[in-house]
């Protein structure tokens, strides 16, 4: 059985962009993946990974890169 507090939430939505958890095959996290639209082509996204214990600067990066 998988502890379930430890375990990062799937998505959080913030007014630029999200964060989203990577998983592997079995399920598992590996990474999360922060991402938004491109302002200047709205078909194409913009996005960096960072590890798991990283969420924080996973945040920081969007806040950081607002048009």
């Amino acid at each position: 059985m998988k502890d379930m507090q430890n375990k990062p939430q799937p998505r959080k939505r913030r007014k630029w962009g999200s964060v989203i958890v990577r998983r592997d095959a079995d399920g598992d996290p590996t990474s999360l993946q922060a991402r938004y639209v491109n302002p200047f082509d709205p078909s194409r996204k913009v996005g960096r990974n960072f590890g798991l214990e990283y969420e924080e600067e996973a945040f920081r990066w969007l806040d950081d890169y607002m048009v």
